[in-house]
Order: structure tokens, then C-alpha cells, then sequence
């Protein structure tokens, strides 16, 4: 794997994407922090959204057990709790890895800034936000042990064909993150347990038996 790179701090709003945009009137508000400091927690609703002018950020989440998540760092020019936008909770626990210099600006007074409801800047904004909580969807399709991840995909029926016909084991097995041979095997358990039938799309038959080895994070 190669060593992450990050882009050149911002030195002046000249030098910023953002303050170009602004031109001159910049609605975001500066803030320092020192090394250690943590910027927002996993979990809480950020409520703002921070645009990363200087220095080094770890986002380090935990799975539902309090084992070990993931891991990601974040250097300048990055944008960070997009979550805001979207009144979503922070999945990750975001810290500063050094001083870091920030740029803040409430989730609200962001969508205003960028315009009104039908200017198009709007309208890429809200179809990247969309485009970020599928995205985000997707990581949860690899959170959890094999068995978990398989019963929450046949709780998710819209990812069905609509003709009916159940994915070959393969290309299920791709997107949850497994081999072939384990998906077959979570499937037995799931048969044996009275969850799924032993038919070749396996049906649910229990969903509340699903929905509980759905929610086994550990």
C-alpha cells in the first residue's frame, strides 16, 4: 500500500478554493486547535461542516462492540462531517494528529451560501450528498462477521432483480466482501436456522430471525 499524500497547506484565503469563491465575503470561521484535540466525536451530530487549512486529522471509528474500526487521516484542503448536510451522526471520531488551523461553517448556513433551492450550484450539492450517503450505505455491507453481513443483504430487497431471478453466488459474494465457499456456508446457517428456505433464491422466512443476526456487530 503507498504511503498517504496530502495536499499544500492554505496560506491565505487567495490561495483557498473556497475563499475564491467567496470573493472576499468567506462565511466560514477560522479556529486552531492543538495536537490531540478532538474535533468531533463518533456519533454526535457535527452540525457544522470543517474545511482542513493546515495540519494532520485521524478519523478512527469503533464497531458497535467497541473493536476496532476504521482508520483514515485527512490533511489540508480536505472537507470534513459532510454528515452535517444531512443531519447524520459522525461516524468516526475525528482528532487532531497535530495543530491543525480549520474553517467552520454550520451545516444550515452552508446550503445558503451555495444558493437557493433552484440554482443549479444547489442542485449538483444535493445530488452529491445523495451520491455520499449511498456511498456511505456501502461500507455498511462490509461492517461485521460474514454471517451478519449476509443477512442484511436479504433483508434488503431492493437490491433484488426485478425479475426475480436471485444473483449468482459469485457476484453476491463480491459485494459482501467474502469468498464463495463462505457465503455458502452463512447461507447453510441461515437454512438451518429457519431464517431463509433452501431454495435457490432463498427466500426470507423469518425476518425477525434476520433482523436479529443483522444487528450482531461483533
Amino acid at each position: 500500500m503507498r504511503p498517504p499524500t496530502f495536499a499544500a497547506a492554505v496560506v491565505s484565503c487567495e490561495d483557498c478554493v473556497i475563499g475564491k469563491a467567496a470573493s472576499g465575503g468567506c462565511p466560514f470561521t477560522p479556529q486552531q486547535l492543538p495536537a490531540r484535540s478532538v474535533v468531533c466525536n463518533q456519533g454526535e451530530l457535527p452540525g457544522r461542516v470543517i474545511f482542513v487549512r493546515e495540519g494532520l486529522l485521524a478519523l478512527a471509528s469503533t464497531d458497535a462492540a467497541g473493536g476496532e474500526g476504521g482508520l483514515a487521516l485527512r490533511g489540508p484542503r480536505s472537507l470534513l462531517c459532510l454528515e452535517a448536510l444531512l443531519g447524520l451522526p459522525a461516524p468516526a471520531e475525528i482528532r487532531a494528529l497535530s495543530e491543525v488551523k480549520l474553517c467552520c461553517l454550520s451545516s444550515g448556513r452552508l446550503m445558503h451560501w451555495v444558493g437557493p433551492e433552484s440554482s443549479p450550484a444547489r442542485a449538483v450539492v444535493s445530488l452529491l450528498l445523495a451520491e455520499f450517503q449511498e456511498r456511505q450505505r456501502d461500507v455498511g455491507w462490509h461492517e461485521g462477521k460474514s454471517l451478519t453481513r449476509v443477512a442484511r443483504y436479504l433483508l434488503a430487497r431492493d437490491l433484488w432483480p426485478e425479475d426475480g431471478k436471485p444473483l449468482r453466488k459469485q457476484t453476491m459474494a463480491r459485494l459482501l466482501g467474502m469468498r464463495p465457499e463462505t457465503l455458502s456456508r452463512c447461507l447453510r446457517e441461515l437454512v438451518s436456522r429457519g431464517a431463509i428456505d433452501a431454495g435457490r433464491g432463498h427466500r426470507v422466512q423469518d425476518v425477525g430471525a434476520l433482523k436479529a443476526i443483522s444487528a450482531v456487530q461483533n
